[in-house]
Parts: C-alpha cells; structure tokens; sequence
C-alpha cells in the first residue's frame, strides 16, 4: 500500500509545483521520511525495537516481524481519500 501512497505524493507534488518538479518530490520526501520521527508514539516504538534488539537479539526477528504486520490503515485510508480529493479538486478546477 505504500507504493500507491508514494505515486500519488509524486504526482500531488508535481502538480503544486509545475516548474519545479524534481525540488518538490525532493522535498516531499524528505518531509515524509523526517517527519513521523516527531511522532511521540513512533519513537517510542524505534526505541522499544532497539533496546529488544540489543538485549534479547534471539526475539528480535519475532518482534520485528509482529511490528511489521501491524499497519496503520486508517492514516493510510485517510491519506488517499485526502489526495483523491486533491485530485479531483484538481480536475474540476483545470477542466472546467
């Protein structure tokens, strides 16, 4: 699901910035990747996953693994109906 979450970054950046499509894919991958580290929940689980990896290094591949299954699907649910929405704003506006 993150590959359509990503292609639809792309082409939202893409059409903020007409002239400038490569700096604002840059950035709206920078901002994607640097800004779920603000996330108060999300460091405490990068630091919860370090300290089973540093101290009990035979579970860390269960752990791992059990984070890795559970997806956030409703940000992500809520992420593509907000670009769709973007999208479609988009359309009527230019096509109209």
């Amino acid at each position: 699901m993150h590959i359509p979450i990503r292609i639809g970054r792309v082409a939202a950046a893409a059409l903020i910035f007409p002239g400038h499509e490569v700096p604002a894919i840059a950035a709206s991958e920078c901002i994607s990747t640097f800004v779920p580290i603000l996330n108060k929940t999300f460091m405490e689980k990068v630091l919860h996953t370090i300290i089973v990896v540093m101290y009990a290094p035979k579970f860390s591949h269960a752990y791992v693994s059990r984070l890795s299954e559970s997806n956030d699907t409703k940000y992500q649910q809520a992420e593509i109906c907000s670009m769709l929405l973007f999208f479609l704003t988009c359309i009527i506006y230019n096509y109209n």
